[in-house]
């Protein structure tokens, strides 16, 4: 391994088995099922530990993750359909389309 896991490399990773899996799926069931499952397992890697990972950052490591947490959703959701990762996806893209606006640029 180059560099210890984080969650923002976890998500990424979610978006392309996720995808890749639901493409593979016609063609090689076995081996799609194996990413589907090792995109399962690192997504739930990425929730466990995005919150105290982020805290050690600045503002736009939170912001960047963000983003790519909504896209590792979406991927993940249309592979599993499952509502609860729906629920999830939705959230996450209002997160990632709200701006964030520091304090020091909040009128007084």
């Amino acid at each position: 391994m180059i560099a210890a896991p984080d969650p923002e490399s976890s998500y990424i990773y979610v978006m392309t088995a996720s995808r890749l899996a639901r493409l593979l799926k016609p063609y090689d069931a076995p081996h799609a099922d194996r990413l589907a499952d090792s995109a399962r397992r690192a997504w739930e890697y990425a929730e466990a530990n995005a919150g105290a990972f982020t805290k050690r950052f600045d503002k736009r490591f939170a912001e960047s993750i963000t983003r790519v947490r909504a896209g590792a959703a979406v991927e993940l959701l249309r592979l599993t359909r499952d509502p609860a990762i729906g629920a999830i996806a939705k959230d996450a893209i209002t997160q990632a389309m709200t701006p964030v606006v520091s304090p020091e640029a909040q009128p007084a």
